[in-house]
């Protein structure tokens, strides 16, 4: 659409103007196949061309070539929550993890996984603490423990083990163990990991 925009005075002649526009045609559905209708069989000879880009299929040029199979697209990965359910995450890796021998340890980074158990299942414990803490303890109170973690690095800690029911105080429903972290003068600190222990 072009416009011209004309300025009216008084005792001027009015412009003529162009020829109106044609009649805007009503549209109309686009034609459709009848429910029974079929589609002509191939004819002897031919065959239908794979679309460029489809899964598992070779693409065919005009000049009869053929490119590269086109692989599958790849599955779409979980969305990171779906990856966290029954998991207990603390904390944060920290830029610095150093301490003296004579600095109060700390716990700055805990996963632990699946928290939802059964007396005997598997539970993987990563943990990250002060590089002054010697030992890093896993069980129902300080003193009665049921594993030490292994140390992978200056206060980087795993260990994968078989959950104890042992020394809790509920053979189900929410539970909690206790991660200790002591150094080498006996200073030490500790956080409450919490699980949902399901009848075996």
């Amino acid at each position: 659409m072009t416009v011209t925009p004309h300025i009216l005075r008084a005792g001027i002649p009015q412009p003529s103007f162009g020829p109106p526009l044609p009649a805007i045609a009503t549209p109309a559905p686009l034609p459709t196949l009848e429910p029974s209708a079929t589609l002509p069989p191939l004819r002897s000879g031919s065959a239908a061309t794979p679309a460029v880009g489809t899964p598992g299929t070779s693409a065919v040029s005009a000049n009869g070539s053929t490119s590269t199979p086109v692989p599958p697209a790849t599955r779409a990965l979980l969305p990171t929550a779906f990856a966290q359910t029954n998991t207990f995450i603390y904390g944060a890796a920290p830029a610095n993890n150093y301490a003296d021998s004579n600095q109060t340890p700390q716990i700055f980074f805990v996963q632990a996984q699946p928290t939802v158990v059964k007396d005997g299942q598997s539970v993987t414990i990563s943990a990250i603490t002060t590089t002054n803490v010697a030992t890093l303890s896993f069980g129902p109170t300080s003193v009665a423990t049921q594993l030490s973690l292994s140390s992978i690095g200056p206060g980087k800690w795993q260990a994968t083990f078989a959950f104890s029911a042992a020394g809790l105080q509920s053979s189900s429903g929410n539970v909690s163990e206790l991660l200790s972290a002591t150094t080498v003068s006996g200073a030490s600190t500790s956080l409450r990991i919490p699980f949902t222990l399901v009848p075996r």
